[in-house]
């Protein structure tokens, strides 16, 4: 009997012992991929060779990563993932089947016209290489889609945090970490891209989560105190950035996200409420550190927007990217000239427009079949408006960042520095309909 109780108490350990492995390997998994995608495949291919357009060490580590995650689903309830998975695809595109099915044709197609192009392009490709990252956010998605959000949340917001400690010391000139210019601390440490302009979007990301998770009450209390405490100090840092893309996407943004929480009844959320002494504290912080140097952000969102923009007009010769752009897409209207053709062309790097970028190399053919793609991500938000409010709130977190990315690369960036787009889109889902699931006023 004693024996009996022993190993009862062993098996009890042993199974709780091996979830605890197995989540500990997926949430490494998780992080991993994270990483994989801040860092680039410029990055990354500098730390191993110093070729940044070589993408193969990128594609071969993403495609080792999904084959283990696909290994994963495979074992966890083989079975149903299977029959679930060829009902979809077999018998019927379902509303949330769509956009990846478009999205994948899009990349596809994309990765394909190196075929046609002059410009020795490669299969393994910008667009091979987003590929890699869709599957991961499919597979992903499968094993926890609230893992991979909360991942994202907490990146952002501390990453966020630490750039405004730096940024901000800085201001009184304390030096946190080395180096003379703003840039340097998320250029070397954050190691997201080897260019300016780098930590306003970082602020971005972590202010339209922050938002989103006030509105939302989709935090506890003493998490949304700090929040509240850290909110103006971002939004702060964000008008010091003088970036008029990011002005304008967390603008949109912000509008979109307060419009949806008042339409469903999250006007005045409990957390606000009872953090709105931290907020008025945030507020003063950040205050403090506008007159304690001159007022710097204020000076720098009035010489951005202001005079740069109405009165001189001024964005920054992105008007030549746009027309040599449309110049090339105007000759090659159907197939466009193949991956790599716009930069051997125009001798630029880039025409801080990916759709310019896509018609250009890609043509009416890319440009119809990622049209599709957003149009039915589209449809499916909005038809997740009748499922149940957890699914709905966590839609609109994807489908605002989807929104926010798309209009920061409409000023500049290329579609590798859309990549987080490709990871999200797959967490867009119909859900369950549930009767007046999107009238929680009374709720």
């Amino acid at each position: 009997m004693q024996q009996l109780k022993w190993f009862e108490h062993y098996k009890r350990i042993k199974s709780f012992s091996e979830k605890v492995v197995f989540r500990s390997f997926l949430w490494f998994l998780l992080f991993l991929e994270m990483l994989l995608i801040i860092v680039g495949p410029h990055r990354l291919n500098i730390q191993f060779s110093g070729d940044s357009d070589d993408f193969t060490r990128s594609i071969v580590l993403h495609l080792i990563l999904n084959l283990i995650l696909f290994q994963i689903l495979q074992m966890k309830n083989a079975p149903q993932h299977q029959i679930k998975f060829f009902k979809k695809i077999e018998y019927k595109l379902s509303i949330d089947t769509l956009p990846l099915v478009f999205l994948f044709a899009f990349l596809i197609y994309m990765s394909a016209s190196y075929l046609w192009s002059d410009f020795l392009g490669s299969l393994l490709n910008p667009y091979f290489y987003l590929i890699q990252i869709l599957c991961s956010g499919i597979l992903l998605r499968e094993i926890s889609r609230a893992a991979v959000i909360k991942t994202f949340s907490g990146l952002f917001i501390v990453i966020s945090f630490i750039a405004y400690v730096t940024l901000a010391t800085k201001m009184f000139g304390i030096q946190v970490f080395p180096g003379d210019e703003l840039n340097s601390l998320p250029d070397r440490y954050l190691v997201y891209s080897s260019g300016p302009n780098v930590w306003p979007r970082w602020i971005l990301f972590a202010l339209i989560l922050i938002l989103w998770k006030l509105l939302f009450n989709e935090i506890g209390h003493k998490y949304g105190a700090v929040l509240m405490l850290l909110f103006p100090s971002l939004l702060w840092l964000l008008a010091l950035s003088g970036s008029r893309a990011v002005y304008f996407a967390f603008t949109v943004s912000f509008i979109f996200v307060l419009i949806i929480a008042k339409r469903f009844g999250y006007s005045r959320p409990v957390t606000i409420y009872k953090n709105r002494f931290n907020f008025f504290i945030g507020i003063i912080l950040a205050f403090s550190l506008e007159v304690a140097q001159s007022f710097p952000a204020t000076k720098m969102l009035v010489f951005r927007v202001f005079d740069l923009t109405v009165v001189d007009k001024s964005s920054s010769g992105r008007g030549e990217f746009l027309s040599s752009g449309l110049e090339i897409f105007s000759k090659n209207k159907i197939i466009g000239v193949g991956e790599g053709g716009y930069s051997k062309i125009s001798g630029m790097d880039y025409p801080h427009n990916i759709f310019i970028e896509i018609l250009a190399e890609g043509g009416i053919i890319a440009g119809v079949l990622l049209a599709l793609a957003f149009w039915s991500q589209i449809r499916l938000y909005l038809h997740s408006r009748h499922s149940s409010k957890g699914n709905f709130t966590l839609n609109t977190l994807v489908f605002t960042l989807i929104v926010t990315i798309l209009l920061l690369q409409q000023f500049s960036g290329s579609i590798v520095d859309a990549r987080f787009l490709f990871l999200l889109a797959p967490l867009l889902r119909k859900g369950e309909t549930v009767a007046l699931a999107h009238t929680p006023k009374n709720n």
